[in-house]
């Protein structure tokens, strides 16, 4: 079974390939660099996750497989990195490197290690706290807290 990290990675490759042959803005190009990107954090994610739930005994298996995933793709990164290089020089290849330090800039700003949108997670934590706060104002309101109390300590 293949693992899904590196048939990400190839396929962002072959992607690049046909973008480059077709000729796609730069940007688009950039994006599926940016894309790889991503497959290697949630891989680097997905493995730590894992490997907190194994027996400390593989980690050193574990950690091994890792590095290889990592090892492959580096060098997809490196082979779509020359042929930027080939198609559009130097120049190209800064430009690539200045949107993928963006990019990741912005993923880091908007998402959490483990992918979660940032905004929306403090929207879910906001509605559960305005939540319990109605639901302990209509119980202290009915007097349903002070029957509690009494109940519990006594008067």
């Amino acid at each position: 079974m293949a693992d899904p990290v590196i048939g990400t990675a190839r396929a962002a490759i072959t992607g690049l390939k046909e973008a480059i042959k077709v000729g796609k803005e730069f940007e688009e190009v950039t994006q599926e660099i940016a894309d790889l990107g991503k497959a290697e954090l949630q891989a680097r994610a997905a493995a730590r996750r894992k490997a907190a739930f194994k027996n400390p005994e593989t980690h050193f298996v574990e950690a091994t497989k890792e590095f290889h995933r990592f090892k492959e793709v580096e060098a997809i990164k490196a082979e779509m990195y020359g042929e930027i290089e080939r198609k559009w020089g130097k120049l190209g290849l800064q430009e690539v490197e200045k949107i993928e330090k963006r990019m990741a800039e912005d993923y880091k700003r908007m998402y959490t290690e483990d992918g979660l949108d940032k905004e929306k997670l403090f929207r879910v934590k906001f509605y559960c706290f305005l939540a319990a706060a109605v639901i302990v104002a209509f119980l202290w309101y009915n007097g349903i807290i002070r029957e509690l109390s009494i109940i519990a300590y006594g008067e």
